[in-house]
């Protein structure tokens, strides 16, 4: 286990949920340079009710950007020729802002299954702004750093697992000039569990723009 002291990121606005209705938007405090609020855009809280959104109501969260700490186990098992050999891995709480790639929202590029569930007039519901083929016409009110693009990147992770039979016993019990004849099947990445695996692999990239961390199935012949 490796524990490490704790690093806070940037301040971020806070999200106040998805507009609904233009009488929202006339109504609400706004971003000044956000000219072209539609239906399905962010909405901002104003922390120091001064009845717009600036800097000024940006607040610092405290969720650590790296963990405060992160851990293997390692496990070795024999029995009577058969051995299962294992790694366990993960990190403690760990936040990440997706990357402007996730936020963009422009259905056209959409490469992740969640960006489909974009706000639309027949998807009132939906988890994530509306889309847009061009975010600066309203000064990136979608994509600004906010609270609402943070993932907690906590995770676990069966790393590796190997099981096998070792045939020395049986294939060559009477030779002396081999030590063992080891048989398994080797798998990698097997399966996480984290928050994040939505969006990223939480062990690829603090970012998610990383090619994702591949399972892989493999059978090894060890003789000695």
């Amino acid at each position: 286990i490796t524990h490490r002291k704790n690093v806070y990121g940037s301040s971020y606005y806070i999200n106040d949920g998805l507009y609904q209705d233009y009488e929202s938007i006339l109504n609400s405090p706004r971003r000044l340079s956000s000219t072209e609020l539609k239906k399905g855009d962010l909405a901002y809280k104003d922390i120091n009710g001064d009845g717009k959104i600036d800097s000024d109501d940006q607040v610092k969260l405290g969720k650590p950007f790296f963990p405060l700490f992160d851990y293997g186990f390692d496990f070795n098992l024999d029995y009577n020729g058969f051995f299962l050999y294992g790694l366990l891995q993960g990190t403690g709480k760990r936040y990440t802002e997706l990357a402007l790639l996730y936020k963009g929202g422009n259905i056209v590029n959409s490469n992740y299954a969640f960006q489909m569930d974009s706000w639309t007039p027949e998807n009132l519901s939906a988890s994530y702004p509306r889309s847009s083929a061009l975010q600066s016409t309203n000064s990136g009110n979608n994509t600004i750093n906010s609270d609402f693009w943070l993932i907690n990147a906590q995770y676990f992770r069966l790393k590796s697992l190997q099981f096998g039979y070792d045939f020395k016993k049986i294939l060559f019990k009477n030779n002396p000039g081999i030590s063992k004849f080891k048989l398994s099947l080797l798998g990698t990445n097997l399966f996480t569990i984290s928050e994040a695996m939505d969006f990223f692999d939480p062990e690829a990239y603090n970012y998610g723009e990383g090619y994702p961390v591949q399972k892989t199935y493999s059978i090894v012949l060890n003789i000695g």
